[in-house]
């Protein structure tokens, strides 16, 4: 290749910052992205425009067979992030609590939440005011 002044340009293996195999993770990813056409729809549900660039044994080599185009979805799928997810969700759910002020049970929207309702809300500013 040619670049400015008639010089052969420094890239890939020309160049003396090129690492071959021990690549970073995003360096990796942009290499293969310049190099493997991006297809119009998912190779694993041809049905969605893929977006993200998945590794196919989880070894990252610098091999374009080993790296699929997916859809969100199915990448995460592969990668058992969306159960993962799931499964995040379900331990993050918040517990039913009892009201500061009134002691009524009830579930908060927020984990900050201690009071059910604004009235218990502003109830407790009093007795702060009152104390201090």
């Amino acid at each position: 290749m040619q670049g400015i002044k008639g010089k052969s340009k420094n890239i890939a293996e020309k160049n003396g910052m090129w690492k071959g195999d021990k690549v970073g993770y995003g360096a990796l990813h942009d290499w293969v992205k310049n190099r493997l056409p991006k297809p119009e729809v998912c190779e694993k549900c041809h049905a969605v425009e893929p977006f993200d660039l998945a590794n196919r044994s989880g070894e990252y080599k610098r091999d374009l067979s080993d790296w699929e185009w997916l859809c969100r979805r199915c990448h995460m799928t592969k990668d058992n992030r969306l159960l993962n997810l799931a499964k995040m969700s379900n331990d993050r759910k918040l517990k039913n609590i009892n009201c500061l002020i009134c002691n009524k049970n009830f579930h908060p929207k927020l984990s900050i939440r201690k009071f059910c309702s604004n009235k218990c809300r502003y109830e407790s500013r009093k007795i702060k005011k009152y104390e201090n």
